[in-house]
């Protein structure tokens, strides 16, 4: 029987690179770890005294060293847990399922890229950690979902190769069902277009306009997303973009995006939707239930009732 293993990840104070290394279950709970980076200067150590793990933390984020405790099930089990650093609140320290760690150490070396280069200060690295929680999130809907899921890349990553990275992270979580949704900007367009060439499926999102689309189409986007009800509210009709993209796109045979009508705001949206040739509507669960109804077809059904009872009683 294979072993259960637990991945171990930081990112070392000194040399500035990830660090990861796995462990037994048996192994830890037996001798606890010492996880060394290959430059020699920085180890993390995890011991067992029967009931708690002590940690003692090589921080990447304000380049000290933490101690921390944590009870043997929140550790050994689950997904894993992200250790913070005490000075910032940030995380620094990973201990769980592989691809969980790989993701968020991934993160967190390109965040802690940003600040060398640019003198960020050490507040960026909640952005890691809120990459971490989403990317757990994401898997436990794709284990549910069985259809595409669109993991969306952080509002506050802007830059092309964040949104790479990110996608690639996402799409890692579940190739047969996750999707990058990105938003419509220059650099949105960047990320898209070298996603879509490595096979990785893209959403387009924030779309409001035509020629929009038309750009995120040609970049190689397999979903735009345009947002009807948000134009409807600032008095411009929303349905018309949808009728416009799915024309346009009708134009140019090579095109095959697919066009998801967001922002649907009631039953008549996605009547006018499905005429004006939306591929796909994120229809919320409120909408759903009043296309269900029709004030006939409720009548009808008392009735029914009705007529039964008199015929065949209760």
């Amino acid at each position: 029987m294979k072993e259960e293993m637990r991945t171990i990840g930081y990112l070392c104070p000194r040399c500035r690179k990830p660090v990861m290394q796995q462990r037994s279950r048996f192994a830890l709970a037996a001798s606890g770890a010492i996880v060394q980076c290959e430059c020699g200067k920085s180890e993390l150590q995890i011991d067992f005294d029967g009931e708690k793990f002590r940690i003692s933390v090589p921080c990447g984020v304000c380049g000290g060293e933490h101690l921390a405790e944590c009870g043997a099930d929140r550790l050994l089990d689950g997904e894993g847990i992200g250790l913070a650093c005490p000075e910032t609140s940030e995380l620094c320290c990973f201990i769980g399922e592989e691809y969980a760690v790989e993701r968020a150490l991934a993160q967190l070396q390109i965040t802690a890229e940003k600040q060398s280069a640019q003198g960020d200060a050490p507040e960026a690295f909640t952005d890691t950690v809120i990459m971490y929680e989403v990317l757990s999130e994401l898997k436990e809907i794709a284990a549910i979902v069985d259809g595409p899921i669109s993991g969306e890349v952080k509002a506050t990553t802007t830059d092309a190769a964040g949104m790479i990275a990110e996608g690639e992270a996402i799409y890692a979580l579940d190739p047969a069902h996750m999707v990058v949704k990105i938003p419509m900007t220059a650099e949105g367009l960047k990320a898209i277009k070298a996603l879509s060439a490595k096979g990785i499926p893209t959403n387009c999102t924030l779309i409001f306009t035509a020629n929009q689309a038309l750009l995120a189409a040609r970049a190689g986007a397999t979903y735009v997303s345009p947002f009807l009800g948000r134009l409807d509210d600032i008095s411009q009709p929303g349905i018309e973009l949808v009728q416009n993209i799915h024309d346009i796109f009708l134009n140019y045979p090579d095109i095959t995006t697919q066009i998801i009508a967001a922002s649907v705001r009631n039953p008549i949206h996605v009547t006018d939707c499905a005429l004006a040739g939306a591929d796909i509507a994120t229809v919320p669960y409120k909408v759903i239930e009043q296309m269900l109804h029709h004030p006939l077809t409720d009548a009808g059904i008392e009735k029914f009732k009705a007529d039964y009872v008199k015929v065949f009683g209760e």
